[in-house]
């Protein structure tokens, strides 16, 4: 009589902690038509330490071209004045962030001009001083 012997060995991987990666798009700030913008996701980060991979897409505002959407520092040319919103998901390879949002204004130069500029005249709101009244009111960093 043969007796047959089976040995069966199981291999696992190591334990990996869930927690998932955090993107950071950014603060919020100001631009004028005509600048070449780069954003910057360079804080993003994963809690264990993982590689991260980046998207970026644009969710709001006059529509541009990112150049390089998919590192950590995208690019693009403002052209129209307004209020362009970009949100930024990272990955670890295993799961994807939260997403986060920034805004980058793009002022029109001419606002100031057209609101009375920086005059002294008495009962007139200089221009740069409302838009400084205004652009906090527009400047919000926001977490979908």
């Amino acid at each position: 009589m043969t007796l047959a012997c089976a040995l069966l060995v199981v291999l696992t991987a190591p334990a990996r902690a869930d927690d998932p990666p955090v993107a950071l798009a950014g603060q919020p700030f100001l631009a004028y038509p005509g600048e070449h913008i780069v954003l910057d996701g360079s804080a993003s980060y994963d809690p264990e330490g993982w590689d991260l991979t980046f998207q970026w897409t644009q969710v709001g505002g006059p529509e541009v071209t990112l150049i390089h959407p998919d590192g950590p520092h995208p690019e693009f040319d403002a052209v129209e004045p307004g209020v362009h919103s970009f949100q930024l998901i990272v990955d670890d390879g295993f799961q994807a962030s939260e997403p986060d949002v920034v805004d980058v204004i793009v002022v029109d130069p001419e606002i100031g001009a057209r609101a009375g500029g920086c005059s002294s005249t008495p009962g007139a709101v200089p221009g740069l001083v409302a838009a400084g009244l205004l652009v906090p009111a527009l400047v919000t960093r926001r977490r979908r």
